[in-house]
């Protein structure tokens, strides 16, 4: 395998952060953000926000990796249904 190569199979540091602190987390493969964080990539297709709100109104921001559903749900609030 060329050196090329290897670097993009390599897992990187997620380039997302955490109140102002980078995240520490692995980045997801060819991308350059962890699960957590994979939503700030906006060119990115395969993960949607869940669409559940709180009892406050406020979205869920939980990434979702779910193309079968129009209104996709993260575990925690797929379980509530």
């Amino acid at each position: 395998i060329s050196r090329t190569k290897l670097r993009e199979v390599e897992p990187a540091a997620c380039s997302g952060t955490v109140k102002g602190e980078q995240c520490t987390n692995k980045a997801l493969p060819f991308t350059r953000h962890c699960f957590q964080h994979i939503l700030l990539n906006h060119s990115q297709q395969l993960f949607s926000s869940c669409t559940a709100k709180f009892a406050d109104g406020q979205q869920c921001s939980v990434p979702v990796f779910d193309i079968t559903h129009q209104t996709p749900l993260c575990e925690e609030h797929a379980k509530k249904m």
